[in-house]
């Protein structure tokens, strides 16, 4: 933080027992002692040329007293300098321009609130809630035009004004107290101030970005600055095609970082900031997204060719279902139904052109702890990977010759429904069908390795077995989260642009080139799969339908095979633009849970599959990806994708049951799609195993 060398700070006591703590303060930003008057001195005995800020303390008695505020009053008619009122003279401020000051609902001294605030000047680099100590039986009770809340309590308590157009601010709370967080930083944020340039809002934030060209493959740069980081993730775009076009990673690090965890049962989120400080905020986690990413409406951004400018990477689970369409879990899941972390500085590798970015959130005040630790990260990251060696990864591995087979799976893992329950779940899925209860019901299994597993090698022997376009790697605490997904949930670019790219429709690959093409043909000609695949189609149309431009939902392409490591998938395309008035969040809400893991009608399908299922899907179903500062998102489905926790790793394989389906070869269909995450969970425990 740049305070200017000449700054001559005036503190006036209002007869309080803590200005000289102020003034402790004081001394420690600017390295010289403030002048301290008492307020009953007269006004033409100070050396106003000389002064470059004022701090009115706090004190006993009422603003609307002239006895109790002195001089006080005459300082906010006369100075141009900036001002910043605490306690008593954060209530005059009010008074002075024509607000009103009277009995708090209870009286608050000496005890820790934790306030939020708006991201103004004077909160610039700290988190967006803090805890302060509250000394005050009075407190604003209506705000005059002229000022503007900068900080709240969570029961609506003024804590904060600012001035619309002159340099004063004001704080209900003592930012000098021994409990108040950040108050060094709030009062060197004030004297930062330049009261030349002081009026108007100095809210503002822009992402800085530096461009890296190494020879470096992702993982290697993930393993150097990410892989011990218990909070770190890894979005890894790992193909060859067009669609692989950026991987992120990155970890909860930084003065704004935090974490959401979400449970849909009792509606509550849980955030975490990465310096420990908790604190529970109300509302479903796409109401809790949205309100956040409302405070940087203002966000500068650069010119790169990514839509991703920091924000939330994460998962949604398939539990959000609760909030999106009313049909909660009956047996709620133990791990948070979501959980996101808000990224402030992230590593990207753009695979267009080898070229890794940097990005950090900067403030629009250059000497904010926000700003300068981001340029410090900025400038030793981009050394760091300067200085990488040109490796190849660890767990760098080909292929499995042999993929587990059936009977080695059923031994091997532990099915919620053995074949057998399965298949007459199928049998039950179609009765309902046949009854008019549904058209289509993606019924699932959930399968579970009971042995430990190192997360991290289990991940590196995935994305090699299979190499997809979504592919995720969220370490958590207690939980980590690896996805080798081919499909794209939603994708919301920054001009309102949507796309979705269901997936129905899968057969194995083929021994031979011969056998494969044949295998591909029949996929792409079937009825019964090309019958599923249109269903959700339809469901994803009128998912956008609701939130998008008349006209706009499209389908690009119907019924493509795209081919995979292990499988064929029947894939379209659906695009559309958002409604002016809707959110990119909005359309999230409208299509979560992805139709392709539900079946249609999407309600009363979500609610036979809670009976036939018989457990919580978790994050399985859900969705992983980023929710971009700059309004887009990009988000997968959760299929191929296992979670790891400390003695066991679990993972979900199912498909479309419809009138047309085999319950013999829809069972089998599960065993092909378990394959490749059976193949890495095996060959890590055996790793582990030889390791002990």
């Amino acid at each position: 933080m740049t305070i200017p060398t000449t700054s001559e700070v005036l503190i006036v006591d209002n007869y309080d027992s803590f200005t000289y703590n102020l003034a402790q303060q004081v001394a420690q930003c600017t390295g010289n002692w403030p002048t301290v008057v008492r307020n009953d001195v007269p006004l033409d005995s100070i050396d106003w040329e000389r002064i470059t800020h004022v701090i009115l303390s706090p004190g006993p008695g009422a603003p609307d007293a002239p006895k109790d505020v002195g001089i006080c009053a005459d300082i906010l008619k006369r100075v141009t300098v900036p001002v910043l009122g605490v306690c008593l003279g954060h209530q005059l401020m009010a008074t002075h321009f024509g607000g009103r000051v009277t009995r708090a609902a209870e009286p608050m001294h000496g005890r820790v609130s934790t306030i939020q605030q708006d991201g103004d000047a004077l909160f610039a680099g700290l988190p967006p809630t803090l805890d302060v100590v509250r000394y005050h039986s009075l407190a604003v009770s209506e705000v005059p035009p002229a000022l503007q809340v900068t900080a709240s309590t969570r029961d609506g308590v003024v804590m904060g004004l600012r001035h619309v157009d002159r340099p004063l601010w004001g704080v209900q709370f003592h930012p000098e107290s021994i409990l108040s967080q950040w108050g060094l930083q709030i009062i060197t944020n004030f004297l930062a101030v330049d009261s030349a340039e002081a009026g108007g809002s100095a809210n503002g934030w822009w992402v800085d970005v530096r461009r890296v060209r190494k020879d470096l493959s992702p993982a290697v740069v993930y393993e150097a600055l990410y892989k011990d980081d218990e909070k770190s993730f890894w979005l890894d775009s790992n193909s060859d095609d067009s669609r692989s076009e950026m991987s992120v990673m990155g970890s909860c690090e930084g003065i704004l970082s935090h974490v959401l965890s979400y449970h849909a049962e009792s509606r509550t989120t849980l955030r975490e900031f990465a310096n420990g400080h908790r604190e529970q905020v109300d509302g479903d986690i796409f109401q809790v997204v949205e309100d956040e990413l409302t405070r940087f409406d203002c966000l500068r951004w650069p010119q790169t060719t990514t839509d991703f400018y920091l924000g939330y990477v994460g998962y949604l689970g398939y539990g959000l279902k609760a909030d999106t369409c009313a049909v909660a879990d009956p047996s709620p899941s133990a791990l948070p139904d979501s959980r996101l972390t808000f990224v402030e500085r992230a590593v990207v590798f753009d695979h267009s052109n080898g070229e890794f970015l940097l990005l950090a959130l900067r403030s629009n005040d250059p000497g904010s702890l926000l700003d300068v630790t981001s340029k410090e990260w900025l400038e030793h990251t981009e050394k760091r990977i300067f200085d990488l060696e040109k490796c190849q990864p660890s767990g760098e591995v080909l292929p499995p010759a042999d993929l587990p087979d059936d009977s080695t799976l059923e031994s091997e893992l532990k099915f919620r429904h053995d074949r057998h329950s399965y298949i007459e779940k199928i049998r039950e899925s179609q009765e309902l069908i046949g009854a008019g209860e549904s058209y289509e019901i993606c019924l699932t299994n959930m399968l579970e390795f009971p042995r430990r597993v190192d997360p991290y090698e289990t991940y590196s022997l995935l994305r090699k077995y299979a190499q997809v376009p979504y592919g995720a790697f969220l370490r958590y605490d207690d939980f980590s989260v690896l996805s080798a997904s081919p499909e794209c949930f939603l994708t919301v670019d920054a001009d309102g642009s949507v796309e979705t790219r269901p997936i129905k429709g899968t057969r194995p690959r083929g021994r031979t080139e011969e056998e494969d093409q044949l295998l591909k043909k029949g996929l792409l000609s079937a009825e019964k799969d090309q019958a599923e695949n249109l269903m959700i189609v339809d469901l994803m149309r009128n998912d956008l339908n609701s939130v998008c431009r008349e006209g706009s939902v499209h389908v690009p392409t119907l019924f493509d095979v795209e081919s995979f490591p292990s499988v064929h998938q029947l894939i379209s395309t659906v695009r559309g633009s958002l409604h002016p008035g809707s959110s990119p969040i909005e359309c999230l809400r409208a299509a979560f849970p992805g139709g392709s893991m539900t079946g249609a009608p999407k309600v009363r399908t979500l609610q036979i599959i809670d009976e036939l299922e018989e457990g919580p899907r978790g994050i399985y179903s859900g969705a992983i990806g980023w929710i971009s500062l700059s309004g887009a998102l990009a988000l997968n489905i959760v299929i191929r994708s296992v979670i790891v926790e400390r003695d066991r790793a679990t993972f979900g394989v199912g498909g479309a049951i419809t009138q047309l389906s085999d319950p013999e070869l829809e069972y089998q269909e599960t065993l092909i799609k378990s394959r490749l995450a059976a193949a890495a969970l095996f060959e890590a425990a055996a790793d582990k195993q030889t390791e002990s």
